[in-house]
């Protein structure tokens, strides 16, 4: 599998594209993120239609944490990455070698303390959820642990640059759940078997990536400086848990409003609209490494800022317009006719379009350490949760809720950073440079 992405790495970017890093390391990912789309597709269809709404519903809610925990590991990703980036730029790889293993012993521990959270929570949880069981819950918090150490690993790929043996990881990890979920819910296992799939597939992604640190890891380690750290910590932390609360608030409050049925129709859109911003991860999990070493080398990064931008509006306009176009045909294909959500989709396709679009922002002013985006962030998950809270008569009003947040949020993202859009946009800027 590992050779087969490479090899269509080399056929269709390199021959074509040499001079354009963000472009060859966001085609790897690309291509990588295409296979893992279809095999976690084909994972969350199979689930949705021998599951039904109303317990697909359950595994959608859970996974709103998941996403939270995603998200909010972006500050573990962007924090390592920096720093890998930076000492990689000058060969000191003792020291990535010393990041990495404190990380790991850290975040080991950080996944346990969550793990541990969600289990003296698990009653509420079930209860907010309308879940039956806690096992499912406990399953989860499983799941949430084993996804930090993984984490631990890929930032540290992610910020050396080995985009192919983040993609294998990716790869195999989603074909492990859908194996998992055929063998456990036919037995019988249910919302158990589906969150038993994902902790599993999880935790046996972390077996290659640790075989493609081996070099790295038996590289004698030498002790790095913190303070600087620490510092940069405060800021990415709180951007990544603010936007990774965006991202799911809205599941939560469905699933915690709305009927079983209701909340499982919900989940199905959530997945197909999320589909862009999973897509657009690959530009994002490239966009900041390379950001950080041009800054680090003293070089500009204005182009690259451009261009993430154009390719993620590219990739979220074409599936926005085919899903208002025609939605019944991607529900009906994914989910099946009793998932009728048709007439939500497209809003919220162009609601995840715009979170992309601003997640692209802030990556990029985090990575230069220009942090005054965060200003706009709290008081839009404020926003967000107090419209959800008293506006839901709907699904749709949910959606629309998405739409003014996430556009409001943009259109102020975009006006503090108008000097930078306009060189951005002004093709014929003295400031070109070639990328190598």
């Amino acid at each position: 599998m590992k050779k087969f992405i490479r090899a269509l790495f080399i056929y269709f970017v390199m021959k074509k594209h040499k001079e354009h890093s963000l472009l060859k390391g966001s085609l790897i990912l690309l291509i990588a993120t295409i296979l893992t789309g279809i095999l976690q597709y084909l994972f969350f269809s199979y689930i949705a239609r021998k599951l039904g709404p109303e317990k697909y519903g359950e595994v959608i809610a859970l996974l709103s944490i998941y996403f939270i925990a995603v998200i909010a590991s972006g500050a573990i990703n962007s924090l390592l990455v920096r720093f890998v980036t930076y000492f990689k730029s000058r060969s000191q790889y003792d020291k990535i070698n010393r990041l990495f293993k404190n990380s790991f012993r850290l975040f080991l521990l950080v996944g346990f303390l969550v793990f541990l959270i969600i289990l003296v929570l698990s009653p509420g949880i079930s209860a907010l959820f309308k879940i039956d069981s806690v096992i499912p819950v406990l399953i989860l918090g499983l799941f949430i642990w084993v996804f930090f150490v993984l984490t631990i690993f890929i930032s540290i790929l992610n910020g050396l640059q080995k985009f192919t043996e983040i993609g294998y990881v990716r790869v195999v990890g989603s074909l492990l759940y859908l194996i998992f979920a055929v063998i456990f819910i036919p037995i019988g296992l249910g919302v158990n078997g589906a969150m038993l799939a994902l902790f599993l597939g999880t935790f046996l992604s972390i077996i290659p990536s640790y075989r493609s640190l081996k070099d790295l890891v038996s590289i004698k380690s030498t002790d790095i400086g913190k303070s600087e750290i620490y510092k940069y910590t405060i800021p990415v932390a709180v951007t990544s848990l603010i936007l990774a609360l965006m991202f799911s608030l809205d599941v939560i409050l469905v699933k915690a409003f709305f009927s079983k049925i209701n909340a499982g129709y919900y989940g199905a859109a959530s997945l197909l609209a999320k589909i862009i911003y999973f897509a657009s991860f690959s530009i994002i999990t490239v966009l900041y490494p390379k950001v950080s070493e041009l800054s680090f080398n003293g070089k500009d990064p204005s182009r690259l800022y451009r261009n993430s931008i154009i390719y993620t509006f590219l990739i979220s306009a074409f599936v926005t317009t085919a899903y208002f176009i025609n939605p019944e045909f991607f529900v009906n294909l994914l989910f099946g006719h009793e998932y009728q959500v048709s007439h939500i989709l497209g809003l919220y396709a162009l609601a995840i379009s715009l979170f992309s679009l601003i997640s692209v922002i802030v990556v990029y002013n985090l990575a230069i350490k220009d942090y005054r985006f965060m200003k706009f962030l709290l008081p839009s998950f404020i926003l967000e949760f107090i419209l959800i809270i008293l506006f839901h008569r709907s699904l749709m009003q949910i959606v629309i809720i998405l739409n003014i947040v996430m556009g409001l949020l943009f259109l102020c993202l975009v006006y503090i950073d108008r000097h930078e859009f306009k060189k951005l946009f002004k093709f014929r800027s003295k400031s070109r440079f070639k990328l190598s």
